[in-house]
């Protein structure tokens, strides 16, 4: 793995990695020189820290602070300054507080000022009345097509121009010169009451957005005049629709069909894309026996690196699943001294064979160059759950199984282990009749892990689970118990 950071070693010093990542950086430290003497270092820092005084001065201290600075320096600019200068306006200006106000004025000031320069101003375009009146004003002309195009805008003409033969709209319209007037114009011509009002000098134009030409926008139809299209297609000649679309996009179009969604991909070749860089599953077997060659039901079996566990079924025998690669094993069962050893995981790996030395209950441990007795092992936790259900009742067994190997391994991490499964189903067993037993072995789990490797952290755990079992704990040796370890842990 790669060396861990200056934050992840001084987690594991300070005990705040959870169990998985704790057991990494302990085996890191093992091989690596250069990360060992990192944490020698954030040890010596550390022990440097809690050497420095830690004294509160009060509020007092900071009511008068402000003052005593202030006086401070006006005693040092007395003594330096001249005595002209130390009396009337100069020595007002001399003072903090007037200086601070002053340098945020100035600082307002400057701030306006560049708001003021920057904001965008907004000028109304001029117009003259009059000149607004003489364009209002309308003057009648002579009537024909010649007059609508006298004072027309360029491009107007082709508007007004009359239609040849080829280009006669197919909906009706003017007939070609010389052609007979069908029986519906006829009937339109007759059906009119008053002439087409005489066009205006003035009137209201439009640009098109295609073309950039300016569009003279058609009056309203007299009353009992067939009513024009609306839309510009069906009003315009067919050449100029022929000549339109086959100009080149303009601008605004081509960004319109730029910012067009594109089509997504296929949804499978993501999934295949990432299930080609995805490794194999690993799997590892294998059998669990004692000295003897006889088969070990329900050993505990774990993997460290996958946290991973199983329990061996009547044969002694289990099969794990995790992530190709190395990892630890780790077996264990009540009666028998823990085993450890480095496995590879893989899709076709030898099974493992697992052989468990017995230990004797008066075994002793030496520490430090003097022996004491193995802390007791608790009892297996099937018997005094039989009643949960299969769910609970596997909780409570890995809850035991790492208790017992904590016992073994007197290891505080491996307690703190155990202290989380009992937790977890404390949660699903409230206001049963297995709460107290359960907060009697969490309790019991605390307070090994403190005496371990005593904490802040560790002894408020082992505090507040040992004050919670003995508020529910009935008289006798166990609640007896309980209230020696909450003595100890508060001392």
């Amino acid at each position: 793995m790669k060396h861990p950071s200056w934050e992840e070693l001084s987690a594991y010093l300070d005990h705040a990695l959870d169990t998985h990542r704790w057991a990494v950086v302990a085996r890191h430290l093992e091989d690596c020189q250069a990360c060992r003497d990192d944490l020698a270092e954030l040890e010596a820092e550390q022990r440097a820290l809690e050497r420095v005084v830690r004294r509160d001065p009060g509020d007092a201290y900071f009511d008068t602070f402000l003052a005593g600075v202030e006086a401070r320096l006006d005693v040092d600019r007395g003594a330096k300054a001249p005595a002209g200068l130390t009396r009337g306006w100069a020595r007002w200006w001399q003072s903090p507080r007037v200086l601070a106000a002053a340098g945020g004025v100035a600082a307002l000031a400057v701030v306006a000022g560049v708001v003021l320069v920057s904001r965008p101003w907004e000028r109304a375009p001029l117009r003259d009345a009059t000149l607004a009146a003489r364009g209002a004003q309308t003057a009648p002309g002579p009537a024909g097509p010649a007059a609508t195009g006298e004072a027309g805008s360029p491009g107007s003409a082709a508007d007004v121009a009359p239609l040849t033969a080829n280009e006669a709209p197919a909906g009706g319209g003017t007939p070609a010169p010389g052609a007979a007037p069908a029986p519906a114009d006829e009937a339109d011509r007759a059906g009119s009451a008053a002439p087409a009002p005489a066009p205006a000098r003035a009137y209201e134009v439009r640009r098109d957005e295609a073309s950039g030409e300016a569009v003279r926008l058609q009056p309203p139809p007299a009353p009992g005049a067939p009513a024009a299209a609306k839309q510009e297609g069906a009003s315009a000649p067919l050449s100029d629709l022929k000549r339109r679309a086959a100009q080149p996009l303009t601008s605004n179009e081509a960004a319109s069909r730029a910012l067009a969604p594109q089509p997504a991909p296929a949804p499978g070749a993501a999934l295949e894309a990432r299930a080609s860089g995805a490794a194999a599953p690993g799997r590892l077997c294998g059998e669990v026996s004692d000295a003897t060659g006889r088969a070990l039901r329900f050993a505990s079996v774990v993997l460290v690196r996958g946290g991973v566990s199983v329990q061996t079924d009547d044969g002694g025998r289990f099969c794990l699943g995790g992530p190709s690669g190395p990892d630890t094993l780790v077996v264990s069962l009540v009666g028998f001294r823990p085993a450890r050893l480095a496995v590879r995981l893989g899709p076709d790996v030898p099974e493992v064979s697992v052989r468990l030395e017995t230990v004797s209950p008066l075994e002793r441990l030496s520490v430090g160059g003097a022996s004491r007795p193995r802390a007791e092992a608790p009892p297996a936790a099937a018997g005094a759950f039989a009643a949960l259900p299969e769910s609970l009742r596997r909780i409570a067994e890995s809850a035991g199984s790492l208790q017992r190997t904590a016992a073994d391994t007197r290891q505080a991490r491996a307690y703190d282990a155990s202290a989380a499964e009992w937790e977890r189903l404390l949660e699903r067993v409230r206001g049963t009749s297995h709460e107290l037993e359960v907060r009697r072995r969490l309790a019991e789990a605390r307070f090994r892990a403190w005496e371990l490797d005593p904490d802040a952290r560790r002894a408020g755990a082992a505090t507040e689970a040992l004050t919670a079992y003995l508020t529910r704990a009935p008289a006798g040796a166990e609640r007896n118990r309980a209230a020696e370890w909450l003595d100890r842990v508060r001392r």
